[in-house]
């Protein structure tokens, strides 16, 4: 029957990328890798779309045969062999489907995993940082229900609004999309899931006080909607949250050139401030 054909097919599958495994990463019998017989293997896996078509049947693969094709990828990408960074550039839509990844449980922490070792390259950061699917970590992936995807969605997330090794595609980034950064960031410190709302506050002070986000910083603390969604925040009943939040209210109270709005809603509140931090 056609099942038993793809039971069939996907265990070949499955023996096939182990041999792929060992000739990239070695065994424990065999650390030596065969430098040619590792770049064969990157041009085989190119040529033949070996990624594309394991990646779009994440859903159907095994689990294990999912661990093999992550550990795979990650290497190909982290070591770049036979310029696999490029071809990945020039076939964005596996990047594509590591991105809406994470709208399945089963696949969603080997995309996480590939699309972050994918980051390590300005190109690849670049493309996904301005792409219409970063929007979907803020509308959907960092609220999901399944804790750990939505986890594993922060962590990518955190990752693209802080590109250690690639400042200048953030400052870049933060001076073309700051503002619908901020319109969507709103979104994150609403969310119901309280690790995501709790997190996006500590990622959001990060991010305000980066020298290089001045502008970004400025037209946040600026706005009395901020600042009121700030100070409702203080009266969350965990301790975390209000801890995580009070390092970004100090940032309007320390800002020497507030607005008058800014000012007028701080006198208002004073003396409510004070008891506060009593």
């Amino acid at each position: 029957s056609k099942e038993d054909e793809r039971i069939a097919a996907i265990e070949n599958l499955a023996k096939y990328l182990v041999d792929i495994k060992v000739v990239l990463c070695g065994n424990a019998e065999n650390l030596e890798l065969d430098e040619e017989k590792v770049l064969e293997t990157s041009k085989y896996i190119q040529s033949e779309g070996l990624m594309k078509l394991l990646i779009s049947n994440f859903d159907v693969i095994t689990f294990e045969t999912r661990k093999d094709t992550t550990l795979i990828y990650n290497n190909l990408v982290r070591k770049n062999i036979n310029g696999f960074a490029q071809y990945l550039f020039e076939n964005v839509d596996i990047l594509q489907m590591l991105l809406q990844g994470y709208l399945s449980t089963d696949s969603a922490l080997s995309c996480g995993s590939m699309l972050r070792e994918s980051l390590r390259h300005e190109n690849l950061a670049r493309y996904v940082l301005f792409s219409e699917f970063l929007w979907a970590f803020f509308d959907t992936y960092v609220h999901l229900p399944d804790f750990e995807v939505a986890s594993d969605a922060f962590n990518t997330l955190r990752e693209l609004l802080t590109l250690p090794k690639h400042k200048h595609v953030i400052e870049e980034f933060m001076e073309t999309q700051g503002d619908k950064l901020l319109e969507k960031y709103d979104s994150l410190l609403q969310s119901d899931n309280y690790l995501t709302r709790r997190r996006s506050l500590k990622l959001l002070s990060e991010l305000l006080l980066d020298r290089s986000n001045y502008t970004i910083m400025m037209k946040y603390i600026s706005s009395k909607n901020n600042l009121k969604t700030i100070m409702n925040l203080l009266r969350h009943k965990s301790p975390q949250i209000q801890f995580e939040t009070f390092h970004v209210f100090k940032i309007f109270v320390a800002n020497p050139s507030k607005t008058a709005e800014i000012e007028s809603i701080l006198s208002k509140n004073k003396s409510k401030l004070i008891a506060y931090l009593e």
